[in-house]
């Protein structure tokens, strides 16, 4: 296993901006219930992680771009 810490430095004001919504505040938004807001946001994370790549991949990406 492969571990690498990283920290990035950001304002409080950036961080709260990158942050978004609370479930709450975005169920309100679409008028959606709560439980359903969370439902939806897993969904796309879900989505997206499928659809990532492994990390043996995004190696060997960038192996072929430093060529």
């Amino acid at each position: 296993m492969l571990v690498y810490p990283s920290a990035v430095d950001l304002f409080s004001r950036t961080l709260r901006h990158l942050s978004g919504d609370t479930y709450a505040r975005l169920a309100a938004g679409f008028r959606i219930g709560i439980a359903t807001a969370y439902h939806y946001i897993r969904e796309a994370i879900d989505l997206l992680a499928a659809l990532a790549p492994t990390l043996e991949q995004a190696m060997a990406t960038v192996r072929r771009r430093r060529t």
